[in-house]
């Protein structure tokens, strides 16, 4: 699938573990004539928020799209799908997670769980600890302060930081100093503070701050005129500030928020909105009656390549299920969140056809390799070094080298390379010119880099980029007296 990509995801999923009763449960993929009860049975879990949600919705189409897809020229194995509606806290998350792997015997979970939830699922439950979970969500839970719940967690979405810099460049661009921020409330969970720090980080890098922060609660069936956004509206409007930046939303909440604002005017010309990606990317999804109250907002979102033909062809399979089962809604096309359910589904698939049914392994990606074609690095060395004990150069004919390099900086440069992950090929290169000499060579890429006892100063830093400094080096004044 052009545009996000599943098959970096083959490097940590090997396979996924057999599991001997799962062959005699029901198949769940529709219209799935040609599976066979011989066949081994793997179940992947999806746990999806697709109740009331349109993100929810094309995620779980996406992925039983997927899944039917890559087996239809690949009928001697299969996958089946297992989904979970996680309707409330992160407890409830964790909780529909740790059943699929209990009684449905899932070997990956995908879906949009969060950094948290994660956390739980694995601690909560010692039979998930070799489960995979693909996180299609970007939100942080204050991830400076959460490590990463398992090395099995992935994140198959956007770095939510590179949004939070996406708010605080149109913010810098217009020059405003002072931002309101609106948080929904969702599943019962508080303001993430990660969200909030990541962006007063970035605004602060465009003399800019958050001003006000305002969190509206969950949508509520017992509040059909939404009194509530109406109440928190007025709060905003009641203040200077006509920056707001909405940092969450649901598209769902996104509609009411801006059909109250409309009604309140407060989509005039001294207000300014700002929308993110989870909203934006929506927004082709609306009709263009209720489209008519967000005129003038501005957002970013994410793009993708929709002229290739394996994105064609999802598209067509997309709109037919998805007007078959939500006969009522006038747009059809997937989002930006379908493609990463799409592919993350692929990716697992494809990673159990590599797999030869031996169980999930993680492996390292080097993201380096050599060949015979790659052309041997030329390291300068100085051959004029003041102090012999960092480089010293030498004939060494019983080894049948030209030359021969010792000194502490030799070792210090061998030790890194013997580090590396992969293979490095290098030669040293002897070099009578002096050290200004030797770095110009470098920044003109007659050498590819230099080593030995060179000062790092201003005037050489303007050419090439140093390591970071192995010794200290410091210039003293002597008075000697007679």
């Amino acid at each position: 699938m052009s545009g996000v990509r599943w098959w970096f995801l083959l490097l940590f999923l090997l396979s996924l573990q057999p599991k001997a009763d799962q062959a005699k449960q029901r198949d769940e993929l529709d219209g799935c004539s040609w599976c066979s009860k011989n066949n081994t049975i793997e179940n992947v879990g999806g746990v999806i928020r697709y109740a009331g949600t349109r993100v929810g919705k094309e995620q779980k189409i996406a992925m039983k799209i997927a899944i039917k897809a890559f087996y239809r020229s690949n009928l001697s194995d299969y996958l089946r799908l297992k989904f979970a509606d996680p309707l409330g806290t992160p407890a409830s998350a964790a909780s529909a997670a740790i059943q699929l792997i209990g009684r449905n015997h899932v070997q990956v979970i995908i879906g949009t769980i969060t950094m948290l939830e994660a956390a739980l699922i694995y601690n909560l439950d010692s039979t998930t600890e070799d489960i995979p979970i693909i996180s299609l969500t970007s939100l942080p839970t204050t991830p400076h302060l959460m490590p990463n719940p398992s090395p099995l967690f992935l994140q198959f979405s956007n770095d939510v930081s590179i949004h939070m810099q996406c708010l605080a460049a149109i913010v810098g661009n217009f020059k405003w100093r002072k931002v309101t921020t609106i948080y929904q409330q969702q599943d019962g969970l508080s303001i993430d503070s990660g969200l909030l720090i990541l962006l007063s980080d970035s605004l602060r890098k465009v003399d800019s701050e958050i001003d006000t922060h305002l969190t509206f609660p969950p949508l509520s069936l017992s509040d059909p005129k939404n009194i509530a956004i109406e109440r928190e509206l007025k709060k905003l409007k009641s203040k200077s500030n006509r920056i707001f930046i909405i940092l969450r939303s649901s598209l769902e909440f996104a509609i009411l928020l801006f059909e109250k604002a409309k009604q309140m005017q407060m989509v005039e010309k001294d207000y300014v909105w700002i929308i993110t990606d989870e909203v934006t990317s929506l927004l082709e999804s609306i009709e263009s009656s209720i489209l008519y109250n967000m005129q003038g907002i501005l957002g970013f979102k994410t793009s993708f390549i929709d002229s290739t033909r394996s994105y064609r062809e999802f598209k067509t399979k997309f709109r037919k299920k998805y007007e078959l089962k939500y006969p009522k809604e006038e747009y059809l096309n997937p989002s930006i969140f379908a493609l990463r359910a799409y592919d993350a589904m692929w990716a697992v698939a494809k990673a159990k056809e590599k797999s030869h049914d031996s169980g999930i392994q993680m492996i390292d990606p080097k993201g380096w390799s050599c060949n015979d074609r790659d052309t041997r690095l030329k390291i300068g060395i100085p051959t004029k070094s003041a102090f012999y004990q960092f480089v010293s150069v030498s004939q060494d004919k019983n080894e049948n080298r030209s030359t021969h390099a010792t000194g502490f900086s030799i070792q210090v440069f061998e030790a890194v390379v013997n580090r590396l992950s992969y293979h490095l090929s290098y030669d040293f290169v002897p070099s009578n010119d002096s050290y200004d000499d030797i770095i110009q060579q470098v920044s003109q890429k007659v050498l590819d880099g230099a080593i030995g006892d060179i000062s790092i100063i201003s005037d050489r830093y303007q050419h090439v980029e140093f390591s970071q400094p192995y010794m200290e080096s410091r210039v003293v004044m002597a008075l000697l007296f007679g």
